[in-house]
């Protein structure tokens, strides 16, 4: 029976002082530690039925307090649970977002890449086509040349000619005005 006194008084000085009832005289006079154990002893002595019931509430609001801690410690554990599955969600959207830019800026760069190929493409294309209408140009240019340079050259044989037949003619006007016009000797 001193073991289960010992295990009762070991429970009440553990447990908080509101578990003890407060009708009780000979606790509220006790003012320290030491006092409480006298008196404590003193009301477990002279009656057991009320020392039981004590010890009956004492072990319900142990069980109690036990069950509130558990739900506590549930309730913290499923809130750190939460608040890490809202971080991972949060680093996934981060890093969807990341990927989403990235990818956009990949599309924008090869539709830059795209559009440079392209207009370095028309600047070919239209430098060949200047290069061959200049050289179109220049051929028909040196063939007109040409062709004018034989015209001016069969033109400038027309003229030799007629001013070489016109010199025929008036040297044989000066001959046969010269020589007469008897014709005797008659220069071939």
């Amino acid at each position: 029976m001193s073991g289960a006194m010992f295990m009762t008084k070991s429970v009440f000085f553990n447990l908080s002082i509101s578990a003890l009832p407060p009708t009780s005289s000979s606790l509220s006079l006790c003012s320290s530690r030491k006092v409480s154990r006298v008196c404590f002893s003193a009301v477990s002595n002279s009656n057991d039925k009320e020392g039981s019931e004590v010890v009956d509430r004492t072990k319900d609001r142990a069980v109690e307090l036990k069950e509130k801690v558990k739900e506590k410690a549930k309730e913290g554990t499923d809130r750190v649970t939460e608040t890490a599955q809202s971080a991972k969600e949060t680093a996934e959207d981060y890093s969807n977002d990341t990927k989403e830019g990235t990818q956009r800026a990949a599309d924008a760069g090869n539709d830059t890449k795209e559009k440079i190929e392209e207009y370095a493409q028309e600047v070919k294309d239209k430098t060949e086509e200047a290069v061959e209408t200049a050289a179109g140009k220049a051929e028909e240019g040196r063939k007109d040349a040409a062709g004018k340079a034989e015209n001016l050259g069969e033109i400038a044989k027309e003229a030799v000619q007629g001013a070489w037949g016109a010199a025929r003619e008036t040297t044989q006007k000066i001959k046969e005005t010269v020589e007469g016009k008897d014709g005797k000797d008659d220069v071939k």
